[in-house]
């Protein structure tokens, strides 16, 4: 079974955040939860628009700056901007946990470190030549705000590194983000055939990580689980020095 297409929320994480994880039920409570998704996905991109657009009509009184502000975004000019953007793909974010990371094991099922973080990432692409230059990362605050009727709210944008690399390794519709902030490293997600593989967004020489290299997802979080040790005893530039 594919990740994105059988996520349903289940036990609520100790930590406060809901995890997305296979599980089989009832077909109509399947149908209500596709519907669900599709209703929380279309309110993310709507947001998300709003923002791309926002951003192309926004103007700084000094014409220096505002040329600066859109460079740091990851856009070539101004007159890039003002000429259009527009969505590219949005991937799901999920993060991995340190703790649990140590305490994998040879067998384990992988899936099980994943954590919902309650983001999207969109790339923004330039209508002028269609480049993707920047990124938007939503996060969805329908947990921490029920009372507002509007989830998704746009809590970064720019990460041009970032978003160049997600278009250059994101390959399959179906991939989503991995990023296991207690080491800095970000990854994307697939399943084909069946088989959770994660691929590496940078290098990472000490581990063996290849940027845009697949791997069994399980031999990805053996490495992992010595550099998070090893952060534990030395630090990690130390430890894997």
């Amino acid at each position: 079974m594919n990740i994105q297409e059988t996520m349903s929320i289940s036990n609520l994480h100790h930590d406060g955040e809901q995890m997305l994880r296979h599980s089989l039920v009832k077909p109509s409570l399947l149908v209500l939860s596709a519907i669900i998704i599709l209703q929380m996905q279309a309110c993310a991109r709507f947001t998300a628009s709003r923002a791309a657009a926002d951003l192309s009509e926004s103007q700084l009184k000094d014409a220096t700056q505002e040329e600066e502000y859109f460079k740091r975004l990851g856009f070539e000019s101004t007159q890039e901007v003002k000429q259009g953007l527009q969505l590219g793909r949005s991937f799901e974010v999920f993060r991995v946990s340190l703790n649990p990371l140590k305490g994998f094991q040879p067998g384990d099922d992988p899936e099980k470190l994943l954590i919902y973080a309650q983001r999207k990432i969109y790339l923004v692409v330039a209508k002028a030549n269609g480049q993707v230059r920047s990124s938007l990362i939503l996060t969805d605050y329908r947990f921490k705000e029920l009372h507002k009727l509007t989830r998704w709210k746009v809590s970064r944008q720019g990460s041009p590194r970032l978003a160049r690399l997600l278009d250059k390794y994101g390959t399959s519709s179906s991939m989503f983000v991995v990023t296991v902030p207690g080491l800095n490293l970000d990854f994307l997600g697939d399943q084909p055939g069946g088989k959770f593989e994660l691929t590496p967004l940078f290098d990472f020489p000490p581990l063996g990580l290849i940027a845009g290299q697949a791997a069994p997802a399980e031999d990805v979080f053996a490495k992992l689980k010595v550099a998070a040790k090893m952060l534990d005893e030395k630090g990690l530039a130390e430890g894997l020095r």
